[in-house]
């Protein structure tokens, strides 16, 4: 476990070692008495003085406080240049500098406060005096402060003016409005993709969420240039890539494996392979990840690269869940709030896979699935802001007119009425269904209730 001084050498070596905007904020965020050594104090003391002063903090402006100190005969014990180097080799990213420093608050904070309490209960042992000793209590408790930054409330009219702002700032173009998917099925189900949206992609195995899940970050990745970061709990990396590339030719797995280096095939898997040269789609594929070591990999993503489209988690069912927690629940909870809460801190999308329950395949009449058939479906309700399941119903019915055609159903849509969207399934991806096609499939699909229930009274029904 991380002690106190390990967070504070490593903020401040982040300081030292890569003094950007980022580092800055956090090290105003501290101030020297919340370092727990003379020698960290220092340090920050130090670096405050020379960002104050107008000069580059470095190595070399921080070596020359500590050695004007020495030469004063103020230098702590145990600092010095070796100590200082050490201590920027290991400082951390500055996407987790802020992060750091609020750790180093509310840590001194507590310790503050357990020392407050301390002296209380040592006033209360001594004191005769019942009401002395209350009192006491009320002014010690009274005065504790947890180190947490809480954002003042703005009056209605003041966030009415941001909003006006904001909505002006996306009409001239200053400001993204949010992310297009530009492919008929998909921008219908997924609608306009906010910055801070959690969202959700379900569905049985084999019913294509992965392949859905591709086909977004292809587009994003692939046609739009926005940097994706697909993290692939599931398959290996060069699986994500081998759908990905397919996906973009057009070709089936068969094609892969018998004809690829024979006729068309070969020119348009070339074509493929050329398309994704130094496009900024990644892929992740180590196993047993923690939702905290995802948040920190998306954090040190989102510094690294400017222009995020999505995080993606495939499938989140295969996250490492601690032992701290008494029932599975309760663990996809904790991850369901932390991704919601890293979409909205980093300002970009982030997509979760998840897995519906058999119930689906068990219960009679449609399978079309609902909210409820996710796995432990409150806490994803309540997190996400959409929610998107894929569904074929030629899985199980062969003779459906709606034969090939994917269902992108969106069971959950915070802003705005979920819309559902229809995409042909052809060589194992998604191929794109034009606008002028949707609402025709909307009523093929929904269509399939009242066939059924003419069917159980003794009619006959002709698809076309």
């Amino acid at each position: 476990m991380i002690n106190q001084y390990e967070y504070e050498s490593r903020l401040l070596g982040a300081a030292i070692t890569n003094y950007t905007s980022r580092c800055a904020k956090a090290i105003s965020m501290t101030s020297v008495e919340h370092y727990s050594t003379t020698g960290t104090r220092f340090v920050c003391a130090a670096i405050k003085r020379i960002a104050a002063s107008g000069r580059p903090v470095d190595l070399m402006t921080v070596s020359e406080e500590v050695k004007l100190a020495g030469a004063r005969g103020e230098l702590p014990p145990e600092c010095n240049f070796a100590w200082v180097v050490e201590m920027a080799k290991d400082g951390v990213s500055d996407a987790n500098a802020e992060h750091y420093a609020k750790i180093i608050r509310a840590n001194h904070a507590m310790a503050t406060a357990l020392q407050k309490l301390q002296e209380v209960q040592q006033k209360i042992i001594d004191t005769q005096n019942p009401l002395e000793a209350m009192e006491a209590a009320r002014n010690a408790l009274s005065s504790l402060d947890f180190g947490v930054e809480r954002q003042r409330p703005k009056t209605l009219h003041q966030w009415a003016e941001e909003f006006v702002d904001h909505r002006i700032k996306i009409y001239n173009g200053e400001v993204p409005k949010g992310i297009r998917l530009n492919q008929g099925g998909m921008d219908h189900a997924f609608g306009t993709i906010g910055l801070t949206d959690f969202i959700v992609i379900a569905g049985r195995p084999g019913s294509g969420k992965t392949e859905l899940a591709v086909a977004v970050a292809n587009e994003l990745g692939i046609n739009q240039g926005k940097a994706v970061l697909y993290k692939s709990l599931e398959m290996e990396g060069a699986e994500v890539a081998e759908r990905s590339i397919l996906a973009l030719s057009g070709l089936s797995v068969d094609d892969l494996e018998r004809r690829i280096f024979e006729g068309s095939e070969s020119g348009a898997f070339g074509h493929a392979v050329a398309a994704v040269k130094d496009k900024p789609f990644y892929i992740d594929d180590a196993s047993g990840c923690s939702i905290d070591e995802v948040v920190q990999q998306c954090r040190e993503f989102t510094a690294e690269h400017a222009n995020v489209g999505a995080l993606i988690v495939d499938y989140v069912g295969l996250m490492e869940i601690g032992g701290k927690f008494s029932r599975h629940d309760l663990a996809i909870a904790d991850i369901t709030r932390k991704l919601k809460l890293l979409a909205k801190e980093q300002k970009i999308p982030v997509i979760g896979l998840f897995q519906l329950s058999r119930d689906v395949e068990k219960r009679a009449g449609s399978k079309r699935p609902v909210a409820a058939d996710l796995r432990d479906s409150g806490s994803i309700e309540q997190d996400a802001d959409k929610i998107i399941m894929v569904h074929r119903e030629c899985i199980y019915d062969p003779n459906t007119p709606m034969q090939n055609v994917a269902e992108l159903l969106n069971v959950k849509r915070r802003r705005g009425q979920p819309v559902n969207g229809y995409m042909t399934f052809k060589n194992g991806h998604f191929v794109e269904i034009p606008d002028s096609e949707q609402g025709r499939w909307k009523i093929t699909a929904e269509s399939k209730p009242e066939q059924e229930s003419k069917k159980e009274k003794g009619y006959s029904y002709q698809g076309k």
